[in-house]
Parts: structure tokens; C-alpha cells; sequence
């Protein structure tokens, strides 16, 4: 009898802690199925259904802070890769210090905010990262150097540049870069939208050849003194209330004034595209080193 009842106390125990068992291994199992159909819907691109399968399981409950941040940084990720960069760095900022994924994490949320536009926030987040090796030292001033670039804050630029090393293999190019940028920023001479409206107003189509279109400006003197000419003409002729006087007359004006407007949208457009191009080429050499770096 007592045997009986001790192998019905084993038999239950055993048959508890298979359950037990057999439940935690299939919330694993379960998780890790989802983490690899995860890993196989992004790496075919397929950006938007990952984001899909990460948002229903990413709110389950009883996740594991490591499975939580692994989630979290997947789906900074498939919105990064969409460009979805507010969704992504919301994503990023959820993944703990604790996680081996954290650096990365944090440098491409900065990143996102850097294209975005938001300076400030971005500069933050470098700022509050406590590195320990020098390779992540100098990736964090080199972050900061092109933003100091984006901001055409050149005396912020040359305090972070002073730290370039030229020793990391994948920040040597983009350090020289910067440094390039920086040099045709101090040397660009921006052109003056008041100035270009002036002397077209002299002589039109000047203002578009100093804002460097010279086949505006030639087009435009063409135009402007060719209706002149046979306003006058028509004026010398058959006087002022002539209907082609008139007519001659109202086009002169409406092109003269036109090629003063237009010359003063040209120079702003000047000195936009040469920004516009500078910004590009930034934010392309802060991708670059993170790509190389992290992936």
C-alpha cells in the first residue's frame, strides 16, 4: 500500500512538472518561432508585415525584458528601413541599457532625429551615452561634428573635429569629409537676394547671372529689352494710347518686374542648393560609419 501510494506521488509530480514544462517551453518555443519568422520577413524586405507581427506580439504580456528588447530594436529597425523615423526611434528608445543592442539602438535613434531636422533632441541623446572605448568616443564626436555641420555651427564643428583621430578605419573617410564640408561652408559667399533684384533692375538679367544662371539672365535680357524695344517703338510711332503700345507696353512691365522678382528667388535658390547639397552629403557620411560599424 505504501508503495502503491508512493509511485502515485511520484507519477503525480512527474506528471506536474511535465506540464509546467511543457508550458514555459512552449511560451519559449512560441517566441522564438515568432523571433525567426520575424528574422526572415525582414530579411526579405518584407518591412511592413514585420512591423505588423511585431506590434500584435510585442504587447503580450509575461515577455522576458531581453525578448522585450530584441522586439523593441527589430521593430526600431523594419521602421527605420521604411523610413518611419519617429515610429523608429520610438522603437529604439525602449531598448535598455542592459541589452547588447542598446548602442546600436541609440545611435541610430539619434540619427533618425539628426534627419529629421531635430538637432537639439538628437545632440541630447549622444550626450547622455556613457562610452567607455574610444572607438565609441569617437563615433559620438563625429555624430556631433555633423549636426555642428547641419546647424552651419562652425566653431561647434572645429571643437569636435579636434578629436578626430584618423584611427578608425570607419570614420577616416567620412572625418576627412566633414573637414572638407566644413572648409566650403566658411568659403561659400552667400548671394544677396536684394542685391540680385537691384541690379536687374539696372540691366535686367544681371541679377540672374550673379546668382550664377547665366542662361536665365541672358533669356531674360533678350526677353525684357526686346518688348522695351517694341514698346517704344510702337510708342515713337503711333503714340501712347496705340493698342499695341498698349499691349507691348503692359508685357515690358509685367517681364521687367518679373525678371527683378525672378532674380531674387534666383540667388535664394543659389544658396539653398548649395545647402540643400551640403546637408545631403552629411547625412549620408553620418549613415555610412553606422552602417559599417553596426551591421
Amino acid at each position: 500500500m505504501n508503495m502503491a501510494r508512493l509511485i502515485l506521488l511520484i507519477s503525480s509530480l512527474f506528471l506536474w512538472g511535465s506540464i509546467a514544462f511543457s508550458q514555459n517551453s512552449g511560451n519559449d518555443s512560441l517566441t522564438r518561432n515568432d523571433l525567426g519568422f520575424i528574422n526572415y520577413l525582414i530579411g526579405k524586405s518584407q518591412y511592413d508585415d514585420a512591423i505588423y507581427v511585431l506590434e500584435k506580439h510585442i504587447l503580450k504580456p509575461g515577455l522576458t525584458p531581453n525578448t522585450h528588447d530584441t522586439l523593441n530594436h527589430l521593430l526600431g529597425w523594419s521602421y527605420y528601413s521604411v523610413k518611419k523615423l519617429d515610429a523608429s526611434s520610438a522603437a529604439f528608445d525602449k531598448v535598455s541599457r542592459s541589452s547588447a543592442s542598446y548602442l546600436k539602438a541609440r545611435f541610430f535613434s539619434s540619427y533618425n532625429q539628426t534627419f529629421l531636422g531635430n538637432y537639439s533632441r538628437s545632440a541630447a541623446m549622444l550626450d547622455s551615452l556613457e562610452l567607455p572605448e574610444p572607438w565609441q568616443k569617437e563615433l559620438q564626436g563625429f555624430q556631433m561634428a555633423g549636426i555642428s555641420l547641419l546647424k552651419r555651427d562652425t566653431a561647434a564643428f572645429r571643437k569636435y573635429a579636434g578629436s578626430f583621430t584618423n584611427e578608425f578605419y570607419s570614420l577616416a573617410t567620412e572625418e576627412q569629409s566633414f573637414r572638407d564640408y566644413s572648409t566650403k561652408i566658411s568659403q561659400f559667399r552667400k548671394k544677396s537676394n536684394w542685391k540680385a533684384a537691384v541690379i536687374s533692375a539696372v540691366i535686367p538679367g544681371l541679377g540672374k547671372v550673379y546668382a550664377r544662371k547665366l542662361g536665365e539672365g541672358i533669356s531674360s535680357f533678350i526677353i525684357v529689352t526686346a518688348l522695351g524695344a517694341v514698346a517704344f517703338e510702337n510708342y515713337r510711332k503711333d503714340g501712347l494710347t496705340d493698342v499695341k503700345t498698349l499691349f507691348f507696353g503692359t508685357m515690358f512691365g509685367i517681364y521687367y518686374v518679373g525678371n527683378i522678382w525672378g532674380s531674387a528667388i534666383a540667388a535664394q535658390r543659389h544658396n539653398n542648393q548649395f545647402y540643400y547639397e551640403i546637408n545631403q552629403k552629411v547625412l549620408l557620411d553620418l549613415h555610412i560609419p553606422l552602417r559599417t560599424i553596426f551591421n
